[in-house]
């Protein structure tokens, strides 16, 4: 990526700071909506983790936009207070007080879809009446023994689903939606080092068995509202499949850098963030403040943020990102960086990082040229 735009750039923070470019995000929102196909788009609020932000996403789609996908209760409820009508719960939550609060509210419990995978979950809800229902349907791929997927849902095959489409249809709530999120592909990189040629097989062979499962699941449940799929890192297939109605999509707005490794993604990078150079230990080593932003997934150096400006920095491999400070080796023979100076990385995971800053500065052509806040700014912690 072209980093010439942070040479100029001058930030007057002593602190850590976040940001995200306007004009890369529009750009992201732009190529979501081209090869989307038509489909309509629903945000998937956990990449994101600002109203501000999200609000902004939702006006960049205009007509292709649908909804949003939350990660909790606790925001799902949040977000309808905040004039959201079309909220679904991308995971299985059940905690009593939220949903006694959904069940009581006529526009809450019109709102916000919630999501089931089992017998246990529909019985967790027994208790109520009028609750949005959506399905959550296993789309990985098993050969050989290996689960090349998630383990996330139960429904794995038309034997399952089939019983418990019958057990919802007999409930005191509705179902109104079904999902098929094809997490080996969307959430699997293309370019994997030595496992390349293997990852890259596994997901041509596991294109048809989701085509299939999805065909297969719309034809057994007559009447849905949606039917949801994709995410960044799929959007390309998802988008071409005729069963879904909708398809997700949350980092592909700020990019991280775990997306350089799909193949073709146009997704530009919009979100960075910043560390205050602190101390210099010797000619060629610097050290920031903060910088142990590490994101979830497998533990690796894949999850660590990475320095992009200056070019030329690499972390202290028995240090890496520290939790106060973070040193930097220079390869080169000395520093230019003084006491004050910058350096900026982008994070592995999108949504993640938000959680680490109060605000977020949007910057367009090198300029800052406002300030929104984070979740966490809002006061919001959810999980």
């Amino acid at each position: 990526m072209n980093t010439d735009h942070f040479k100029n750039f001058i930030v007057d923070s002593g602190f850590p700071s976040l940001f995200v470019d306007l004009k890369s995000l529009e750009h992201n929102c732009l190529y979501a909506k081209k090869n989307s196909k038509g489909l309509k788009i629903r945000i998937a609020t956990k990449s994101l983790r600002s109203l501000n932000l999200i609000n902004k996403i939702k006006d960049y789609l205009g007509e292709q936009f649908i909804g949003l996908m939350a990660y909790d209760l606790r925001e799902a409820i949040w977000l309808v207070e905040n004039g959201y009508d079309n909220v679904l719960m991308g995971y299985p939550l059940f905690d009593l007080e939220a949903l006694k609060q959904i069940n009581k509210n006529k526009r809450l419990k019109e709102s916000i879809t919630l999501m089931i995978d089992s017998k246990d979950h529909l019985r967790a809800l027994d208790k109520f009446n009028g609750l949005r229902i959506c399905i959550d349907f296993d789309m990985s791929y098993y050969l050989l023994g290996l689960n090349f997927g998630v383990f996330r849902s139960s429904q794995k095959d038309k034997r399952n689903f089939s019983d418990l489409i019958t057990l919802v249809s007999q409930s005191s709530n509705t179902l109104v939606g079904a999902m098929g999120y094809e997490a080996q592909l969307a959430g699997v990189p293309d370019r994997l080092g030595l496992l390349t040629p293997v990852v890259r097989l596994l997901k041509k062979f596991s294109q048809p068995h989701i085509i299939k499962l999805r065909a297969q699941i719309k034809q057994e449940i007559k009447s849905l509202e949606f039917f949801n799929g994709g995410g960044t890192g799929s959007l390309h297939f998802s988008s071409s499949d005729h069963s879904l109605t909708e398809v997700t999509i949350g980092s592909g707005f700020f990019c991280s850098h775990l997306f350089d490794d799909y193949k073709n993604l146009n997704f530009s990078p919009s979100i960075f963030f910043s560390l205050p150079v602190t101390r210099k230990p010797q000619s060629n080593v610097i050290t920031c403040a903060g910088g142990g932003y590490i994101s979830s997934g497998q533990i690796g150096v894949s999850r660590l943020p990475r320095p992009i400006y200056p070019a030329n920095l690499k972390y202290v491999e028995n240090e890496m990102a520290g939790e106060v400070q973070t040193p930097l080796v220079v390869e080169s023979s000395r520093s230019t960086l003084s006491i004050g100076d910058h350096v900026f990385f982008r994070p592995a995971k999108s949504g993640e990082i938000c959680e680490r800053f109060d605000d977020i500065s949007l910057i367009r052509n090198g300029q800052i040229i406002e300030k929104v806040k984070t979740y966490r700014g809002e006061g919001k912690c959810f999980y």
